[in-house]
């Protein structure tokens, strides 16, 4: 690529990144302006699934597109950073329409969370309650652990609750993303009917409107959403 067309690309991304926070809306449609919206009355961050040490990235993919599913804005990934190459590899889009947080060590990850007023519930076959028995009605982290060993020591001894989905087979578990989808659906089911369901701010609501008329621009998709972070 010659100089001058290197010049017009620079051009063209800082275009697009500064259109993608101030005039994005302008170049949607209506229709896609109002699932934006409603997708928004939606979104919590009441129940917010935690991975803990789970090696496959299509187990990892699975699980954030089944989270992002339900209306779940928020998920943190506890593993060795080396592990990934980035997190569009992670996530396999999911990504964009939430927020995602890595961390090296659980204990850190369940404290802060802890410390925000949630309550950890982890899976586990040992000592545990049915997943309805958990308390739908208060902000909750649920930890999906890896799919040789489950919940790590760490996690296990933090947690509040220990609970287990129940299964009538033969199989004694199911694969880690469909135990989380499973997980989820029924959270999501219960707090429904408990009448709990989007909870964000107006100032959060508008900050991640913003977002998300840029995410839906192919103008954004091809240049700006490509650069690295200022």
């Amino acid at each position: 690529m010659d100089a001058e067309r290197r010049h017009l690309h620079r051009l063209l991304k800082r275009f697009a990144r500064v259109s993608a926070d101030s005039t994005m809306a302008e170049l949607l449609t209506e229709s896609r302006r109002q699932v934006i919206d409603k997708v928004l009355s939606q979104r919590t961050r009441s129940v917010v699934p935690v991975l803990d040490q789970i090696y496959d990235v299509g187990n990892i993919s699975a699980v954030l597109r089944s989270a992002e599913s339900f209306g779940f804005l928020e998920c943190h990934i506890i593993a060795e950073m080396r592990r990934f190459r980035s997190s569009k590899r992670i996530t396999q889009g999911a990504h964009q329409w939430m927020e995602i947080q890595r961390w090296n060590d659980t204990e850190a990850c369940l404290q802060a969370l802890s410390a925000r007023g949630y309550a950890l519930a982890a899976t586990s076959f040992e000592d545990s309650v049915p997943i309805e028995d958990l308390p739908f009605d208060r902000p909750l982290v649920l930890i999906f652990g890896n799919e040789k060993d489950g919940v790590s020591p760490a996690a296990l001894k933090l947690a509040d609750y220990r609970f287990h989905i129940p299964m009538y087979g033969f199989t004694r578990s199911f694969n880690v993303s469909v135990a989380a989808a499973l997980a989820l659906y029924v959270v999501h089911e219960r707090r429904q009917a408990l009448g709990l369901g989007g909870d964000l701010s107006e100032a959060e609501i508008a900050r991640l409107r913003r977002r998300y008329q840029a995410r839906s621009s192919r103008l954004f998709r091809s240049y700006a959403g490509k650069l690295p972070p200022n």
